[in-house]
């Protein structure tokens, strides 16, 4: 950034994150960087002033307390629950395999809302799914994106998302 060099992961300084984009950081909790990504964070920032009626921005300080509180439990994820059709674009679900979804063992895999659809996340980009794959309006699902980033979203703010979405 701007060209100083520095030590990732260096004590006493915050820990560098790296996402496949910015759609998979915001369903970990994690809210665009102020020294990286400044303008997208100002984006950010007014559209959860917007989302929460707030008369001015919170600091990142603020925002960061809220964002812990709202991704994990004590010892997990913290998974919240809204039907399909309430989630704005760029929201992360959490599915079980298709093909035997209600097995004990059956394999988890991430849904992301794009452009009003699901589509499929893996660690390499994105992938479309089968028309058998699609979610009803009114599924409830397993949401990992917490709630202040998902009314941030409501509010307008637009995450930049994997090449891969684009062509989906």
């Amino acid at each position: 950034f701007k060209g100083p060099k520095r030590t990732l992961m260096d004590k006493g300084k915050y820990t560098e994150l790296f996402f496949l984009d910015e759609v998979t950081a915001l369903s970990a909790g994690h809210r665009p960087c102020y020294e990286c990504r400044r303008q997208a964070a100002n984006s950010f920032s007014d559209a959860w002033q917007s989302a929460h009626a707030m008369d001015a921005r919170l600091t990142a300080a603020d925002m960061n307390k809220t964002l812990h509180s709202e991704r994990k439990t004590w010892r997990a994820k913290r998974i919240h629950q809204y039907v399909w059709k309430d989630l704005p674009d760029g929201a992360m679900v959490r599915v079980s395999s298709p093909d035997a979804p209600d097995a004990p063992d059956a394999e988890e895999r991430y849904l992301a809302k794009h452009n009003g659809k699901a589509i499929l996340w893996t660690i390499h980009g994105y992938q479309g799914l089968s028309n058998r794959e699609t979610i009803p309006p009114d599924q409830l699902c397993d949401v990992l994106t917490p709630p202040s980033i998902i009314a941030s979203l409501h509010a307008g703010y637009q995450p930049q998302w994997h090449s891969s979405a684009a062509a989906l």
